[in-house]
């Protein structure tokens, strides 16, 4: 069984699957073999990333004149717009996901309940590649 989780010691982990005692959570899950560019004074590294999200939007928009009118894609927006400021690492967002199946793609363990993929609960994916310059050390 493969699941996503997170260490908490003495070789214990919790699985970081959606439910209302954790609270909203984001993760990346990154594609094992990074693209390198070794040209000094820095390296260049390449990767393909998925960004995994769930959330209450209770919680992310606390007001309920707002909570109650904005959706997932409200949720979409706003993080892409953080994804396009980031620096120094560069985003390139190429596909969002919506259906638990998509977004927890890779784990086996499917024990996504049906209540925490509907309103007022969303998750999303966002796929796509980061860039970032590793400097040398030496």
């Amino acid at each position: 069984m493969i699941y996503p989780g997170v260490y908490v010691g003495v070789k214990d982990y919790i699985k970081v699957f959606p439910d209302d005692h954790i609270g909203n959570f984001a993760f990346f899950v990154v594609d094992d073999g990074e693209a390198v560019a070794y040209i000094r004074p820095a390296t260049d590294i390449e990767a393909n990333f998925g960004l995994v999200i769930w959330f209450d939007l209770r919680s992310v928009y606390p007001s309920p004149a707002d909570w109650q009118t904005k959706t997932v894609d409200n949720v979409k927006e706003d993080v892409l717009r953080v994804l396009a400021g980031a620096s120094p690492l560069q985003f390139r967002a190429d596909r969002v996901f919506e259906r638990p199946s998509n977004v927890f793609r890779e784990f086996t363990d499917k024990e996504i309940e049906t209540q925490y993929a509907t309103r007022p609960y969303g998750m999303i994916r966002i796929d796509g590649v980061i860039k970032f310059k590793q400097k040398t050390r030496c």
